[in-house]
């Protein structure tokens, strides 16, 4: 399961280092990062939902973390604090923190406060290899691109000249054809294609019923394509137990 998570806090040289750790462990992923507490409740508390986990900085001008708490506990699963000055570890936990987490810390405690408030195991931290991952590059940008494991795609969808890609936590749309993902995926064995316009992953397949597909993890229902049927039911046929 993926968490997506925010972080609030003024000092730019530790969120650098916390957004290092975020990308480096495959159950997070970040969503943004405010270095004015200010900005952070203009722009959040709007939102009936914001992220998975906040991590949050107790001490920070205008307005500090134990102050802008209460109104972000309940736009989020998991509210962490950090801070480099232990004393505020009291009034964090009256808070109903799930966790504290003192300044500077190691990616490994960061590893430990996850297993403790989702109740999963972190995997170990690791390299990818390159078939484990895409990138692709976002539209009317120059350098912005958004990294993707093929293990967390549940489908791909046309959508006109775009695709929509389908993730447990959100969806993507990107100025792409379904023909180059299919160009892209050949040689793979984790997707399949069951409609002119959608690949789904075969790992995500929760139900198949008629020509309904119902995916795990998401609201996609797929109909199977006419031309489709035959593959798509081979291929059911050949994993039967």
């Amino acid at each position: 399961m993926i968490y997506t998570c925010i972080i609030i806090d003024d000092e730019r040289h530790f969120t650098t280092l916390l957004e290092e750790y975020i990308a480096e462990l495959p159950e997070l992923e970040l969503i943004k990062t405010f270095h004015d507490p200010t900005r952070a409740i203009a722009e959040l508390t709007a939102e009936h939902f914001i992220a998975d986990i906040i991590f949050l900085d107790i001490h920070m001008p205008h307005i500090s973390g134990i102050e802008l708490a209460p109104h972000l506990k309940k736009k989020c699963k998991f509210l962490v604090f950090i801070t480099a000055h232990a004393q505020y570890a009291v009034n964090a936990f009256d808070l109903e923190a799930d966790d504290f987490l003192y300044k500077p810390f190691k990616i490994e405690r960061l590893q430990q406060s996850i297993k403790k408030i989702t109740g999963h195991t972190t995997p170990a931290v690791q390299e990818n290899t390159d078939n484990d991952f895409f990138f692709i590059k976002i539209s009317g940008t120059q350098s912005k691109y958004l990294k993707f494991l093929y293990s967390e795609v549940i489908a791909f969808e046309s959508d006109k000249n775009y695709i929509r890609i389908y993730t447990p936590n959100d969806c993507y749309r990107i100025y792409l054809g379904i023909n180059e993902v299919e160009k892209k995926l050949a040689g793979r064995n984790d997707f399949i294609k069951v409609h002119r316009s959608f690949i789904i992953s075969k790992a995500y397949i929760e139900l198949v019923e008629n020509n309904m597909v119902v995916m795990k993890n998401s609201n996609v229902q797929v109909v199977i394509g006419k031309q489709y049927k035959a593959s798509f039911f081979a291929y059911l046929e050949s994993h039967k137990f």
